[in-house]
């Protein structure tokens, strides 16, 4: 579990509170004597509950914390009364840190300074009496990013159910990188194609790879050993997708179509003609295809036999694309530096919102939050590193953050950290080795995917043209 990201329990020990009543008099016989004052015949007498039998608090958390800035966690009370009374909860919250207190649970939103303390507090009801629990929280200390040397030329980028980070090197003899979430290597690196660029993970942690270089798709275990292929499909394969049947959808980039592998590897379906040098593929929850088509503008939507549904226009040499968990579809536009936001039936609704300078790839958080890459940061000159921008559901900027140089492809992990993979190591070069960035706990993982079922790794890859 990273340091930043972590449950604290508090077990805040709160003493029974036996005030019950007395039990009544002797009453008449077979009148039922008034509870507490009275009681009814002999042994049937009843205990009084005018004091109540006992209110407990017995645990508090927080999860996470400490917390980002700004972010939310959610604390939980867990409380009950030995005499079965009806239990109310207030919430509250001091210096900055708001709570919005829905029963047992409450929404807690952190104010927006690193290394920030306050508390929060919940006071339990049972309509005799009450017991107050009183926790103290905190923001991370400070924004961590770390950097982690991989091979030469990262571009694609996904993480399997294990938590373990993947990514493609982009060369001639091509291989494929491992490392654990702390960055340790796993190994390798791992053969692939020639000039591998995309990859994603099926629900097996098979790694399946586009080779660029010589039209095929390797397939790898778990461990980065070759256990499938390398299968032919189209010229210049670059990104990847999985559906929810495990089939393997590929963009053939200089063929300008689609081709469809089963998990076997297998061609079962295409090649689907779809708009001039498709780029990146992703799939939503119906099933259907949605790729960006760089050298027309467009996105094409297949349907899960390959038909093509709809096209339509975009930004300039549309890159990158993701679905958020309302079915939208989330592209970046290289040429004009935006990115746009079509519905589920490829209306535009969205955009362009700008980001930075030739966004490439697009991941959505579980808050449905986009987080996109972009190549040159700020700088179209190349001579400063590239950024990751993160817009709220509604296409407004939330946060910049730092990454390498010449940024590519991002994916998110099951603890909210995004990883990044940056194409040069150095300024300006491919030539020094590529590097893997860690933006540690700035969202809401495990990045979202609009499969029911399985969990389907795996990253925003752009395909590099």
């Amino acid at each position: 579990m990273k340091t930043y990201i972590r449950t604290c329990v508090f077990l805040l020990s709160i003493a029974v509170l036996l005030l019950g009543g007395c039990a009544g008099k002797d009453g008449a016989a077979g009148t039922m004597g008034k509870q507490g004052v009275t009681g009814p015949t002999g042994a049937t007498g009843q205990q009084g509950t005018a004091g109540g039998l006992g209110l407990v608090i017995s645990s508090l958390s927080a999860t996470p914390d400490p917390i980002i800035p700004n972010r939310t966690a959610i604390a939980v009370v867990n409380a009950y009364d030995v005499s079965g009374g009806t239990l109310t909860y207030t919430w509250a919250g001091s210096d900055g840190w708001k709570v919005t207190g829905y029963g047992m649970t409450a929404t807690i939103t952190a104010p927006a300074a690193y290394n920030a303390a306050g508390s929060i507090t919940v006071t339990v009801d049972d309509g005799v009496t009450s017991v107050t629990g009183t926790t103290v929280l905190s923001t991370m200390p400070q924004l961590i990013i770390n950097t982690f040397a991989t091979g030469y030329d990262p571009g694609g980028i996904a993480i399997d159910v294990s938590g373990n980070v993947w990514n493609t090197n982009y060369d001639s003899s091509g291989t494929v990188s491992g490392m654990s979430l702390t960055g340790t290597t796993l190994g390798g690196p791992f053969p692939a194609g020639s000039y591998p660029w995309g990859i994603a993970i099926d629900a097996s942690g098979n790694i399946w790879i586009g080779n660029a270089g010589d039209g095929t798709v390797s397939e790898l275990s778990p461990t980065g050993t070759t256990i499938g292929g390398p299968f032919t499909v189209g010229r210049g394969p670059e990104d990847i997708a999985i559906d929810a049947s495990g089939n393997v959808w590929i963009t053939n980039y200089q063929d300008s179509t689609v081709t469809e592998l089963s998990p076997t590897g297998t061609t079962i379906g295409g090649p689907f003609t779809v708009g001039s040098g498709p780029n990146c593929i992703a799939i939503d929850a119906s099933g259907n295809v949605w790729v960006t088509n760089f050298g027309t503008d467009t996105v094409s939507e297949l349907s899960p036999t390959g038909t093509t549904i709809t096209t339509v226009t975009v930004g300039n040499n549309p890159n990158g694309i993701a679905i958020d968990p309302s079915g939208n579809i989330w592209v970046s536009n290289e040429g004009d530096n935006t990115v746009s936001e079509l519905s589920p039936t490829g209306t535009t609704i969205g955009g362009p919102f700008a980001v930075g300078v030739e966004p490439q790839g697009v991941a959505i958080d579980a808050s449905g939050n986009v987080w996109v890459v972009n190549y040159y940061g700020n700088d179209p000159n190349g001579y400063s590193p590239g950024t990751v921008t993160e817009l709220g559901p509604d296409g407004t900027i939330i946060a910049n953050y730092s990454a390498g140089f010449y940024p590519a492809g991002l994916a998110i992990d099951a603890l909210g950290d995004v990883w990044v993979a940056n194409y040069c190591g150095g300024q300006d070069t491919g030539e020094t080795g590529g590097t893997v960035t860690e933006i540690v706990g700035v969202t809401k993982g495990p990045e979202y995917w609009p499969y029911t079922g399985p969990q389907f790794p795996g990253g925003g890859n752009n395909g590099y043209d």
